[in-house]
């Protein structure tokens, strides 16, 4: 993927990697600024199965992702893996 938009939350150091092209699609601006810049919201949900015996996978953007346990995440047409600890601090049960 070329010039990937790379997203930061404030409360994770993992990176979230989306084509530019992308991008107004999955977010929308929350009219905050933080240090590092505006503050986006996601605009859709997601689903999300838990795999306790973990996961190797490929996500959409050909990277290869395994984790010990974790989640799969279903995000409009993409899937890819999770980490149980980051999933945990990134996502909210909405239904």
């Amino acid at each position: 993927m070329d010039n990937p938009i790379r997203r930061r939350r404030p409360d994770e150091p993992a990176a979230f990697k989306h084509a530019p092209d992308r991008f107004d699609d999955l977010y929308v601006a929350t009219g905050r600024l933080r240090r590092e810049g505006a503050v986006f919201s996601a605009k859709s949900e997601i689903l999300a199965l838990e795999l306790a015996d973990g996961f190797d996978i490929m996500a959409p953007w050909g990277e290869r992702q395994t984790g010990v346990k974790g989640f799969l995440i279903l995000s409009g047409r993409e899937v890819y893996g999770n980490n149980a600890e980051t999933f945990r601090k990134t996502y909210k049960q909405v239904s």
